[in-house]
């Protein structure tokens, strides 16, 4: 066995072993670092942004747009926050688009949330 050589590694082989070494350093530390500052999810903004325009800014829709309101609290006390998940998802047809999986479950529950808060009794504070 004294005669036999180690097979020798081509340039080849030795060139594209460190790009891969790098890029596996890469991946690891990658996983490490941040992704960036967490935001706040605002549900005035989803709200605003996706539902405003047929549902009413605060909730009371105009009447041409022929959609429910939601700052009526009886309306809003019969819907569970199941049933409002769905409706976001699967949409009213032929008028409500449904929104399938576009809002992630944190997000579509501070959007309820909001739409709950639409049908509060907001009351006034007194002048002194």
């Amino acid at each position: 066995m004294q005669g036999q050589s180690q097979p020798q590694r081509s340039v080849f082989t030795s060139f594209l072993s460190w790009p891969l070494v790098g890029l596996l350093w890469m991946s690891v530390s990658a996983c490490q670092t941040e992704a960036g500052p967490e935001r706040d999810i605002s549900g005035k903004m989803l709200y605003e942004r996706h539902c405003s325009r047929c549902h009413g800014v605060d909730g009371t829709p105009p009447a041409a747009a022929g959609a429910p309101g939601f700052s009526d609290a009886n309306r809003m006390a019969q819907l569970s926050d199941e049933q409002i998940a769905g409706i976001i998802r699967m949409g009213r047809p032929p008028r409500m688009p449904g929104f399938g999986d576009q809002f992630l479950e944190p997000s579509r529950k501070v959007l309820i949330a909001y739409m709950r808060s639409l049908s509060e009794v907001k009351t006034k504070t007194p002048s002194p």
